[in-house]
């Protein structure tokens, strides 16, 4: 895990060969008003490709602030991007708690899926 000047702390998850992220991802897009959500499908285990910054400990939304060049998060049909909020993990609804969503993603072991609004 890294930390920002801010103080925010961030979860790193790392990166896969873009190949394999095509051959065991899926996502999706679903508008609502000026709202975006984006689901996706991870499948392969980690690492998943993304950094995780925020959540209620610091005050701040839980958003992704990072994706791996090559990752499994980018190289989805329609790829999550830094600044996607996080709001679900495997379909749980979160509290915004950052502790929370480190533990959801480090407990998917097989496939993750996420959904975002941007």
């Amino acid at each position: 895990m890294d930390s920002s000047a801010s103080g925010s702390s961030e979860l790193h998850t790392g990166g896969v060969g873009l190949v394999e992220a095509r051959l065991r991802g899926s996502s999706s897009e679903l508008h609502d008003g000026g709202m975006m959500l984006v689901e996706a499908q991870l499948r392969g285990g980690a690492p998943w490709g993304f950094t995780l910054q925020g959540g209620l400990e610091h005050g701040e939304p839980l958003i992704i602030s990072k994706v791996e060049e090559g990752g499994k998060v980018c190289s989805l049909q329609h790829p999550l991007l830094a600044g996607d909020q996080l709001l679900l993990i495997n379909q749980v609804e979160l509290s915004g708690s950052r502790q929370e969503a480190v533990s959801l993603v480090k407990g998917s072991h097989r496939t993750l899926q996420l959904t975002v609004c941007r």
